[in-house]
C-alpha cells in the first residue's frame, strides 16, 4: 500500500513537471585549459554557446585538460576517466530536458555512446551538432589507423544514431550520413552556414581592393599547401598562424595572425578565398575532398567582413555561396585572375551588398537560432 502511494506521488510530480513546462534546455560547453587564442578551431562552438545562452539556453561547462598520451593502459584509463566527467557533468539530465551537444566532442572517450544513452534512458532529448565528423573526413583516409577506426565507431557513428535530433551542415552531408550509415534522414537538419559574431562592425571594401584576395586561417603547408604556389597574376593578402614562407613575395603579402574576433575588422580584400589542400589546379587531398561534404567556417568570416568569397565550384558550400550571390565559384585558382579582372563594378557592387547582407544576419546569429531555437 505505501508503495502504491509513494508511485502515485511520483507519477503526479511528473505530470505536474511537463504540464508546468519547467523542464530545461542546456548546451555542453566543454572548455579545454590553455588554449591558444589565435585558434579559430574553437570559434564556431563559442558562438554556437553565446547565441544559445543569448537565447535562454543554459551552459553546462565541462572543463578538461588535454592529454599528454601515453602507453595502452594509461590511454584506457584516460577514457574512463573522461567517461566519469561527462556522466558528473550530465547526471541530473532528465525527463523532459533537451541536451545540445557539439560533435565531435573534444575530450574523446571511447565510452561516450554510454554516456548519452544513459541521458536518454532518463528521457533526455539529445540534439548533436555537427561541426566536423571524422566518420567523412577519416574515410577520405587511407591511413587511418584500425584503433582510430574503433574510436570513430564508438564515438561518432554509434551515437549518432541514438540522438533525437542532429543539425548538420548541408544537404550533401546529409544524404552521406543516411547512406553511409543509415542516420534517419527526418530526424537531420541543415544550418546552412554556421554564424560569426564579430565585435566590430564593418560594411565592406567599398570596391578600391576588389582585385586583391584575402586567405584566412591555418597557413601551415601540410593543412594548406596551395598557399604556397598560389598565382602570379593577383595579389594575394595572408592571416593566420602556420606560415612557412620566408619572404613576400610581390603579389603575396603576410599580414600576421589574430584573434577570430578581432579578423572582421581587419580583412580589406575584395574577396576571401574558400579552398583547402595541397593543389591550386583543384581542392585534392583528404582537406580538399572534404570541401565536397562540409562548410568550411572561414566563408562565414569573409562574409561576416562583408567581404564576397571565391569558392571552389564542387565545394558544398558553393550551392549557398550561388543562391544567396554572395561571391563566385572556380575551378582552379588560375581562373580568379580573368574572373575578377573583367567583372564590371556594378557586379562586383551587387556581391558585396549581398556579403554585407549575409554578414548582419551571421553576426547576429540567425542560423544558429533557426536550427536550434525556431
Amino acid at each position: 500500500m505505501l508503495l502504491e502511494v509513494r508511485l502515485k506521488r511520483y507519477i503526479a510530480s511528473c505530470d505536474v513537471c511537463v504540464i508546468s513546462g519547467t523542464f530545461m534546455k542546456y548546451i555542453i560547453r566543454e572548455k579545454q585549459m590553455h588554449e591558444s587564442k589565435y585558434n579559430a578551431g574553437s570559434k564556431a562552438r563559442c558562438d554556437i554557446e553565446r547565441i544559445l545562452e543569448n537565447s535562454g539556453v543554459t551552459l553546462r561547462d565541462l572543463v578538461y585538460e588535454t592529454s599528454t598520451g601515453g602507453n595502452v593502459f594509461k590511454k584506457v584509463l584516460l577514457h574512463f576517466k573522461c567517461c566519469k566527467e561527462w556522466n558528473n557533468c550530465t547526471k541530473d539530465f532528465g525527463r523532459g530536458d533537451e541536451v545540445i551537444i557539439q560533435l565531435p566532442i573534444r575530450n574523446h572517450t571511447v565510452f561516450f555512446k554510454s554516456v548519452v544513452g544513459k541521458m536518454i534512458k532518463r528521457g533526455a532529448k539529445v540534439t548533436g551538432v555537427v561541426h566536423d565528423l571524422e566518420a567523412l573526413r577519416g574515410s577520405l583516409r587511407k591511413d587511418t589507423g584500425f584503433q582510430k577506426k574503433i574510436r570513430i565507431s564508438l564515438e561518432e557513428t554509434a551515437v549518432l544514431k541514438m540522438l533525437s535530433k542532429i543539425v548538420v551542415h548541408n544537404s550533401v552531408m546529409k544524404e552521406k550520413l543516411h547512406v553511409l550509415y543509415g542516420i534517419d534522414a527526418d530526424k537531420m537538419s541543415c544550418i546552412e552556414i554556421f554564424d560569426y559574431l564579430a565585435s566590430e562592425e564593418r560594411i565592406g571594401t567599398d570596391g578600391s581592393h576588389k582585385d586583391t584576395v584575402v586567405i584566412a586561417g591555418n597557413l601551415s603547408k601540410k593543412k594548406v599547401g596551395y598557399v604556397y604556389s598560389l598565382p602570379n597574376d593577383v595579389k594575394f593578402e595572408l592571416f593566420g598562424a602556420g606560415y612557412e614562407g620566408n619572404e613576400d613575395r610581390d603579389n603575396v603579402k603576410y599580414m600576421g595572425k589574430f584573434e577570430p574576433d578581432e579578423l572582421p575588422g581587419k580583412l580589406q580584400g575584395g574577396f576571401g578565398l574558400v579552398w583547402d589542400g595541397p593543389s591550386a589546379g583543384s581542392c585534392t587531398g583528404v582537406y580538399g575532398e572534404y570541401m565536397r561534404i562540409n562548410n568550411p567556417h572561414k566563408t562565414s568570416l569573409y562574409l561576416a567582413s562583408s567581404i564576397p568569397v571565391i569558392v571552389w565550384k564542387e565545394a558544398a558550400i558553393a550551392d549557398f555561396v550561388q543562391k544567396n550571390h554572395c561571391g563566385i565559384t572556380i575551378e582552379s585558382l588560375s581562373d580568379i585572375s580573368g574572373v575578377i579582372g573583367t567583372m564590371p563594378f556594378e557586379e562586383y557592387d551587387r556581391l558585396r551588398e549581398n556579403a554585407v547582407m549575409i554578414g548582419k544576419k551571421l553576426k547576429a546569429g540567425n542560423y544558429t537560432k533557426a536550427a536550434l531555437i525556431g
